[in-house]
């Protein structure tokens, strides 16, 4: 098959056809090529793929190609004066596997086909990368193809032209909930900086969604639930029962442990490679912004942006723990505490304050309410009131909150049967007595009842 190939092209250049020629088998390589990056790619992106487009390469083209050259006469030796000029710093080049070492056309033709390749691959990857960050992280291997190819072709403004097109079509509509739209934006972040770890490119495809969601009226109480709630970091990757902040504070803490172990204990050798493997930021880099303190953006710092200030999330945050304390009614605030802790990390512990505040309600609720238990039991004629009550002691749990501390909670006036107030007069006359000179004020609107 060669050597008619052969003949046909050394006939057509015997008439003058030299660029016809070679356009041809140029064009019949290529589409060959164009159609196994296809077919390898698909649409699964948890396998990678480059590896494979590499090899084929090598196996099929570079062969055929090879062979063709060679019956051509065009192949020339790499080392052969007649190849060239070429730099002095370039290394001697691989061989093929069945070529030795590759003459310089076919190197050419090696560098062409994997150009080609990588273009390709990226331009597939890129038309769907809003599928793949969807399924992110599952669909790393698709990303470190992609980041490969971009860093092959340098067409990083392709990727942010069409991601933020697709972002506006299909994410960034009414159709689409907030909470989802917060989701696809935290799987966006991971995987961008994984492309991009100084943060240039994020820059400019976060800015239309934070845009949208800013004018979403429940945003900030989105943000927080995906930050506090058990299931919010799952789709992210994170452990089963972990919320969005814990997961993001292992990430500031492996962070910081990079950084740690990058700017500490560097001897003047080491600061000299350093020096060496330093690249600039991309043209599209804002000027304003260095490339550490992009580097530094974390998930919840590019959260706060959406919102204005940490006030705001915090005051949201302050809200719904006060909701789902008061809907307790075994005290255990476990996670609460653990959740706490965090954001004190994350914004200080004077911003959380009243919050912390709430939670020791809580702490002293479930103390309060086993000693006054006790004292009732213990106290002359507890028994025989209760029997006139027929509503035994136990069954009584309060919440008792320090009022100045909670956010404003609404109260409507509610009739209760004489025998439950009568336990809770008990009950308040008690906590006087145990807590002088508090007294409580009930909220009978809040309170429930197991039936």
């Amino acid at each position: 098959l060669v050597k008619n190939i052969g003949k046909v092209v050394r006939d057509f250049r015997c008439l003058g056809f030299t660029s016809m020629t070679e356009d041809s088998y140029s064009s019949a390589i290529i589409w060959l090529l164009k159609s196994k990056v296809y077919e390898l790619a698909g649409d699964d992106y948890r396998i990678p793929v480059l590896g494979s487009v590499n090899k084929w390469i090598q196996v099929v083209p570079l062969q055929f190609l090879h062979a063709l050259l060679t019956y051509l006469g065009d192949s020339v030796d790499y080392d052969s004066g007649l190849s060239g000029l070429k730099s002095p710093l370039a290394s001697r080049p691989s061989s093929f596997p069945g070529i030795g070492v590759p003459s310089e056309a076919l190197l050419r033709w090696h560098m062409r086909l994997e150009y080609f390749a990588y273009e390709t691959l990226q331009d597939l990857r890129i038309g769907k990368l809003f599928e793949i960050i969807v399924d992110y992280p599952e669909s790393s291997p698709a990303i470190e193809d992609l980041k490969q190819c971009l860093e092959y072709t340098g067409q990083h403004s392709k990727l942010v032209d069409s991601f933020i097109s697709s972002l506006r079509y299909r994410l960034l509509t009414a159709g689409a909930s907030t909470n989802d739209i917060l989701h696809q934006y935290v799987s966006t972040i991971k995987a961008l900086r994984s492309i991009d770890p100084t943060g240039v490119f994020l820059e400019a495809v976060g800015e239309p969604i934070r845009d949208y969601l800013r004018g979403r009226k429940d945003t900030i109480k989105c943000i927080v639930t995906m930050l506090t709630d058990g299931s919010g970091g799952n789709t992210s990757g994170g452990n089963a029962g972990d919320n969005l902040l814990e997961e993001l504070n292992r990430d500031a803490e492996n962070q910081e442990n990079a950084d740690y172990d990058d700017h500490t204990n560097i001897d003047e050798k080491q600061a000299w490679l350093n020096s060496e493997s330093w690249e600039p930021d991309p043209v599209e880099a804002d000027p304003l912004k260095g490339s550490r303190s992009r580097r530094k953006i974390d998930i919840l710092g590019l959260m706060v942006s959406i919102i204005g200030s940490k006030d705001q999330l915090v005051n949201e945050y302050r809200v719904m723990l006060a909701e789902k304390l008061l809907s307790k009614s075994d005290f255990d605030i476990d996670s609460d505490i653990r959740t706490l802790e965090l954001l004190k990390i994350h914004f200080g512990e004077s911003s959380m304050q009243k919050c912390e505040i709430m939670l020791n309600d809580l702490i002293d609720s479930k103390r309060t309410n086993s000693n006054i238990k006790t004292s009732l039991l213990n106290a002359p004629g507890t028994v025989a009131g209760q029997e006139e009550a027929e509503i035994s002691h136990d069954v009584l749990d309060a919440t008792i909150i320090s009022s100045n501390f909670w956010p404003p909670i609404q109260t409507e006036d509610l009739a209760v049967p004489a025998s439950v107030d009568k336990l809770l007069s008990d009950f308040a006359q008690r906590f006087h007595q145990i807590k002088t000179p508090r007294k409580l004020l009930w909220k009978k609107n809040l309170g429930t009842v197991k039936v």
